[in-house]
């Protein structure tokens, strides 16, 4: 959590000594994320964010992966985090604030991704709404 926190906050390198003190498990992804915190670039990265991805598929819990998939994006991995950041969607973790709040994204507000992913999480929402309205 400090080491979202802070690589929100544009702190990379505090961030990464955060980082280091993650366990290798799925949901951490952290040889991905100590390389993205690094500024890496080149095939040693692609093979990590692509591993990342492959691990973070095996994550069924939506929340997280709606999570995992704005760091993906914010990391210079768009395909896979918007891919992820859309399966959340659709299985009903909406996340329409975190999607117009959180820092990850700020680089990506104007893409048609965005977009799209944004339209997606209102539309969750307001179905998520209308659903608790008859109860």
């Amino acid at each position: 959590m400090t080491m979202s926190i802070l690589a929100r906050e544009g702190k990379n390198k505090e961030a990464l000594a955060y980082a280091a003190r993650i366990p290798e498990a799925p949901f951490f992804v952290r040889s991905f994320t100590e390389l993205c915190l690094e500024g890496k670039s080149g095939a040693e990265y692609d093979r990590a964010a692509q591993e990342a991805a492959t691990s973070l598929a095996g994550i069924t819990d939506s929340e997280p992966r709606l999570y995992r998939g704005m760091e993906m994006v914010w990391c210079r991995e768009p395909q896979y985090g918007w891919q992820m950041i859309e399966e959340a969607i659709h299985k009903n973790y909406c996340g329409y604030e975190t999607l117009q709040h959180d820092a990850f994204l700020n680089g990506a507000r104007e893409t048609r991704e965005y977009r799209k992913a944004l339209g997606e999480a209102k539309a969750c929402q307001e179905k998520f709404l209308v659903e608790r309205g008859k109860h």
